[in-house]
């Protein structure tokens, strides 16, 4: 009967297998009976999923946009523009956060404009500058929104990069 060795916690301490150690195993073996062709189509729906959070960013941000360049600018409707702008910070968010790098920014870029553009519609008799304050103002969330959603991306790269580099 012959005995295998494996590593237990990387420590690199080698503990007979028969010992109960869980001994360290790559490829599709390490996940159970799970093949590789089952473990490429789990990826391929991950990074499909992660990237249409950017999407969906991107297409909420322009149908805002479109929404905006039709309303008369009355209470009801400045409360539903509102509402959808709130969701639109937190779908932001969640592009930041996850989605790929290029769909998060050009995702990102669309749905911050239709943010900070969500009140020019309602001030009729505004002047440049002062629709040009609001806009500014309510850049505010998005910016926001990166942050929270950049931040947590920002620490898994980092993490990453010092295990790489342990």
């Amino acid at each position: 009967m012959t005995e295998g060795f494996g590593v237990v916690g990387g420590l690199g301490a080698a503990v007979p297998a028969s010992a109960g150690a869980r001994t360290a195993r790559t490829g599709p073996a390490a996940v159970g009976c799970r093949s590789a062709r089952a473990l490429r189509r789990a990826d391929t729906v991950r990074r499909w999923a992660r990237g249409a959070a950017g999407r969906l960013a991107g297409l909420s941000g322009a149908a805002l946009l479109t929404v905006l360049a039709t309303i008369d600018g009355t209470y009801g409707e400045s409360r539903a523009l509102f509402a959808g702008t709130c969701l639109l910070v937190l779908v932001q968010a969640a592009a930041y956060r996850w989605a790929p790098r290029r769909e998060a920014l050009v995702g990102g870029a669309v749905a911050a404009a239709a943010t900070a553009l969500w009140t020019v519609p309602l001030l009729l008799d505004a002047s440049f500058f002062e629709a040009a304050g609001l806009a500014a103002f309510w850049c505010l969330p998005s910016v926001g929104a990166a942050a929270v959603g950049g931040y947590p991306r920002l620490m898994d790269r980092r993490r990453a990069r010092a295990v790489r580099d342990a």
